[in-house]
């Protein structure tokens, strides 16, 4: 599974931060476009890059992530409704709320076998061409699936820039993300028997590159 690939990657360079008198706070509320249902996000995670290390802080139970410094995060979040991923000035304490868009990957439940996966708009399973906008106008995704299966989703940001692309082939898949500017975030390439990585680290301003065997 994609998702499991992204956790174990990025948690490969996780250690414990040390901690400092300065704390503040962030809150994460998500709200689903086709519902307009508010939620607390308990399931996120905040990472900063030090001194070539990389340090994870994750929220209690009431949702509240405490981190010990000003800077800049990588907000992540991965959940049935839709992935989150995106840098994040943090200079003060914060309850932020994300629109979460109405085509997301969702999954069977409830069953004995097997899980499969598939796309869904707003609950029904994708299928044909899809060209959803923003109430504002803005075009928000653009996809084309075939009975709930991926054949490409482009998701744009209010700006206009391209702010995920997944696209699924013959022998290798593509899923890239960039911020709100258009700079690469992640790129995954998975291919028939391997799959390629790329991370951007904003504190070095480079980009890690890894490849490993398998698909999922």
């Amino acid at each position: 599974m994609r998702r499991i690939i992204s956790l174990i990657l990025i948690s490969i360079s996780i250690t414990t931060y040390s901690q400092e008198s300065e704390k503040i706070s962030y809150e994460l509320y998500l709200k689903y476009s086709c519902d307009s249902i508010l939620t607390k996000s308990t399931g996120f995670w905040l990472t900063i890059n030090e001194n070539d290390s990389t340090y994870s802080f994750m929220p209690d139970s009431n949702g509240i992530c405490i981190v010990p410094k000003k800077g800049l995060y990588n907000l992540e979040y991965y959940s049935q409704k839709g992935n989150i991923r995106r840098n994040l000035e943090i200079n003060s304490d914060i309850i932020d709320t994300l629109i979460v868009p109405p085509i997301y990957l969702s999954a069977t439940t409830g069953h004995i076998g097997p899980t499969y996966y598939f796309y869904v708009h707003c609950g029904e399973k994708c299928n044909g061409k899809y060209m959803i906008h923003r109430r504002t106008g803005e075009l928000w995704q653009k996809g084309k699936f075939k009975k709930g299966q991926l054949g490409k989703l482009t998701t744009y940001s209010k700006n206009g820039q391209i702010e995920s692309l997944k696209k699924n082939g013959f022998l290798n898949d593509k899923n890239v993300e960039y911020d709100v500017n258009g700079k690469l975030l992640m790129e995954f390439k998975f291919f028939l028997f391997y799959s390629k990585v790329k991370f951007y680290n904003p504190k070095t301003n480079e980009y890690f590159s890894g490849r490993f065997l398998g698909h999922y």
